[in-house]
Formats: C-alpha cells, sequence, structure tokens
C-alpha cells in the first residue's frame, strides 16, 4: 500500500440505515460532505500506482450510494443499469 501519493479520504454517514462510507480524493468534495454532517475519518490510504478505480453513483439507493471498481466492464454495466459515472476516483496499486 502506498505511503505518500494523493490521501484519498474515508467519510462516515450516520443518518442513513446501517451507516454509509464515502471515499474521495477531494478535499472540496470531503468539507462538503462534513457540512452535511459527514464524520471525517481521516486519510483511508493514498492513491498511487496505475490501476484506475471507476466510481459510479446510484441515484435510487438511500445507502450504498456508490461503487467503486477497477473494472471498465463492471463500471460500463453499472452505468448502463442507470448507475451515473463519475470518472476514475483514484489510481491503486494493482497485485
Amino acid at each position: 500500500m502506498p505511503t505518500s501519493g494523493d490521501p484519498v479520504y474515508r467519510l462516515y454517514n450516520p443518518y442513513v440505515v446501517g451507516g454509509d462510507h464515502h471515499y474521495t480524493l477531494s478535499a472540496s468534495e470531503r468539507d462538503q460532505l462534513v457540512g452535511l454532517g459527514w464524520r471525517a475519518e481521516g486519510t483511508g490510504w493514498y492513491s498511487g500506482g496505475f490501476t484506475k478505480v471507476y466510481r459510479q453513483y446510484n441515484p435510487y439507493a438511500t445507502t450504498g450510494t456508490h461503487n467503486y471498481t477497477t473494472d471498465e466492464k463492471e463500471n460500463d454495466a453499472l452505468v448502463q443499469l442507470g448507475w451515473k459515472a463519475e470518472g476514475v476516483g483514484w489510481y491503486a496499486v494493482s497485485k
């Protein structure tokens, strides 16, 4: 796991049943969610490597609204089902 690079921030939403975690490279997105009541949990890890991690948003879900995958075909299949493509969330180290 990289120990340097861009931080991937981890946030927690305590207001939905079962809670919900969200991950982002964006400090402004982190700050906006904290302003809405999400809890900042610090840096989850650092982005590094060359493997794209795609992020999708499900506008119909109330929890688990985001999915993260390195599989471009999975990304495309979810988008076909109505998820919103949010592009590359960060880069990961491949095994």
